[in-house]
């Protein structure tokens, strides 16, 4: 079985409300609990931990708010917990001040050799022969490719490449692996209906993490082969 590590963040962006500075206090504790049990206020943001889990996080801002995980917390606690965290939240602000939806998510799978994973990224999404490469005059040492796409009301743009783990360490921390196929989806939607509800933005959130994983899947099997 495939070892993979994953990177999470959820945020509903807001027109910028002064009126927030004001109730700091009564919005903290009123979703403190739960899943966070600890929180701390700085001038214009509230940050939520949680002492048995510190690697899920959530924040509120005057001008953001929403969830953030890392390893070793999985997709489906992240999930979870941002099912309850919008529920809590959505009392807070007003839905017509949403300007952005989005989710991103970032997968690191291992790979068992680097120069394999980089042969058949080259060959898959560059489709340039060595006979091509030779004319550039240098030799090739990293590839990593952009797609942007559109999916209805929402979009969702793609960044992957093979990593080693003196660049994944600054996205997944130490435990990093050696050789590692990355993939970063971030799922998001801009025009934003003033009569957006809760379920509409649990769905786009379950939506989000369903396209990544599809993602995902689909470029291990190509790059991995599994």
């Amino acid at each position: 079985m495939l070892k993979r590590m994953t990177n999470h963040i959820f945020e509903i962006r807001i027109k910028p409300d002064a009126r927030f500075l004001d109730k700091r206090g009564s919005v903290a504790d009123q979703i403190v609990g739960g899943e966070f049990n600890g929180w701390n206020i700085s001038n214009n943001r509230i940050d939520f931990r949680s002492s048995d889990q510190p690697t899920l996080t959530a924040f509120f801002s005057f001008r953001n708010l929403g969830v953030a995980s890392k390893p070793p917390t999985t997709t489906d606690e992240f999930w979870k917990t941002t099912e309850k965290f919008i529920k809590s939240a959505w009392q807070h602000f007003a839905p017509n001040s949403i300007i952005r939806l989005g989710v991103r998510s970032r997968f690191l799978t291992q790979a068992p050799n680097f120069k394999r994973a980089f042969d058949t990224y080259r060959k898959k999404f560059l489709n340039l022969s060595d006979e091509d490469l030779n004319k550039f005059g240098g030799d090739l040492v990293d590839v990593g490719f952009p797609l942007n796409f559109i999916e209805g009301n929402n979009s969702f743009n793609v960044m992957t490449g093979p990593m080693e783990d003196k660049q994944s360490k600054g996205i997944f921390g130490e435990e990093a692996f050696k050789t590692g196929v990355f993939l970063d989806v971030d799922f998001f939607r801009k025009e934003i209906s003033p009569h957006i509800t809760q379920k509409h933005v649990i769905s786009f959130v379950k939506g989000g993490i369903k396209k990544a994983s599809t993602v995902m899947e689909q470029i291990t099997q190509w790059i991995i082969g599994k």
